[in-house]
């Protein structure tokens, strides 16, 4: 089995989200264990094609894209916590971007080619909900808790920097891969992505074990 480096930044972040599963619940994020247990088993598969038998790992990825959009529609929903007309509004868009990606997935770009539509709406998700999330937490500064002591404000910061990263590589992809941009004979992507996605599933350590610290500490006082 292959194992790359980041690999285990997202194997650490899924123990830690069941080690600290009760505290994460308190916050609403406890829906990060069934994201974390996802990337780790796209990510292993993805890695390990040939033990599966496929060609390529668009499959692999296109079937997360579907999943993980609508896990993280929901961990949001949950954080953000919107009431009346904005709940109503935020359902009815999270159905339509998790409805356009399959039928994109089933009918258009199909399971072999990569789905880059789809890749594109769960980017898109994955910018504007940690934006609405940290505006949400400048205007309502809590004073018992500052903003760097937020696991929120770590998971969004975490978030929001991997998939701006994502979406200037998925833009420039088709330049290096024409350019045959690489350093050391590996594309540029696969250099630059894992380390944004090692400096995402940190700052997700980071803020489960904020969880805790601030569930014990709010528990004492």
């Amino acid at each position: 089995m292959v194992l790359s480096w980041y690999h285990f930044f997202e194997l650490t972040a899924f123990a830690l989200s069941l080690i600290f599963l009760s505290d994460l619940k308190k916050f609403k994020i406890g829906g990060y264990v069934a994201y974390l247990l996802l990337v780790c088993v796209t990510e292993l598969t993805a890695s390990n094609i040939e033990a599966f038998g496929l060609y390529n790992n668009h499959f692999v990825y296109n079937i997360y894209i579907v999943f993980a959009t609508a896990i993280s529609l929901y961990i949001y929903y949950q954080i953000l916590d919107y009431k009346g007309k904005k709940k109503m509004a935020y359902l009815v868009l999270s159905i339509l971007a998790v409805l356009y990606i399959t039928i994109n997935m089933f009918f258009v770009q199909g399971f072999i080619d990569y789905d880059t539509y789809g890749n594109t709406v769960n980017t898109s998700v994955s910018i504007i909900l940690p934006v609405l999330v940290l505006v949400k937490l400048f205007i309502n500064d809590d004073i018992k808790i500052k903003l760097t002591d937020n696991p929120y404000f770590w998971i969004c910061t975490g978030t929001l920097i991997f998939n701006l990263c994502d979406l200037l590589i998925l833009g420039l992809q088709q330049f290096i891969q024409v350019k045959k941009i690489t350093v050391g004979g590996v594309m540029l992507y696969n250099i630059i992505m894992p380390i944004f996605a090692a400096f995402l599933y940190g700052c997700l350590c980071y803020s489960f074990i904020l969880c805790r610290k601030l569930t014990t500490r709010l528990s004492l006082s």
